[in-house]
């Protein structure tokens, strides 16, 4: 005597992605936890090392499957929107082509509480023009006065052919230095951030497991 049993389509599957989904939701949920503890300090890390709030903003986070749903298999990407940024974590060493022109405290400020480069300076404000002196590093100078140059803005480019021919522009401010190279020091740690709020998962799985 022979007996053949068959499955009602789908139902196998479906008592299986049933059984699976409570771990797939805790799963999802220890991997969300663990991206946001490393963006939560990676943030503050940035913070204490002096970067600006845009900066901290670009260290993120996105997590996958996305939209919401829940897998056993999540996982997430964490990074910084500012592809140099990288330079911070290890440290580098910068060339110039042929020179990297370094602003002084006389350049004016543009986005994010950085000084602007010479190429900003030139399009928003005025021409440079270069001294060189010998034995010491170039310089480039910029035909402004310094109270001028010290309250200029990025606005400053809509106002500039208004303040042409009023007496704005006056003796030349020594505003950028030029250099062979640069060394960038480490100046953070966002890799053992992430590497420690990876230790952590399995703990944020336990806290998500429903009873």
């Amino acid at each position: 005597m022979k007996f053949f049993f068959s499955a009602i389509s789908g139902e196998f599957d479906k008592a299986l992605k049933e059984i699976q989904r409570p771990v797939a939701e805790a799963a999802t949920a220890a991997v969300k936890d663990a991206a946001n503890e490393a963006v939560s300090k990676g943030r503050s890390e940035l913070a204490s090392a002096g970067f600006s709030t845009r900066s901290q903003k670009g260290f993120t986070s996105k997590l996958y499957p996305k939209g919401g749903k829940v897998s056993l298999r999540p996982a997430a990407r964490v990074y910084h929107k500012i592809g140099y940024f990288s330079v911070f974590e290890e440290g580098a060493t910068i060339h110039g082509k042929p020179k990297l022109w370094i602003p002084l405290d006389s350049v004016p400020m543009g986005e994010g509480g950085r000084r602007l480069s010479a190429k900003q300076y030139v399009q928003r404000i005025g021409p440079l023009h270069s001294v060189n002196i010998a034995g010491k590093p170039p310089l480039l100078f910029g035909k402004a006065g310094r109270s001028t140059i010290l309250s200029a803005t990025q606005k400053l480019t809509r106002l500039r052919k208004g303040a042409v021919g009023r007496g704005i522009f006056g003796a030349s401010v020594p505003l950028f230095v030029g250099v062979d190279s640069a060394k960038v020091r480490k100046r953070f740690g966002l890799y053992e951030i992430i590497e420690r709020a990876t230790d952590h998962l399995a703990e944020f799985y336990e806290r998500n497991v429903k009873p």
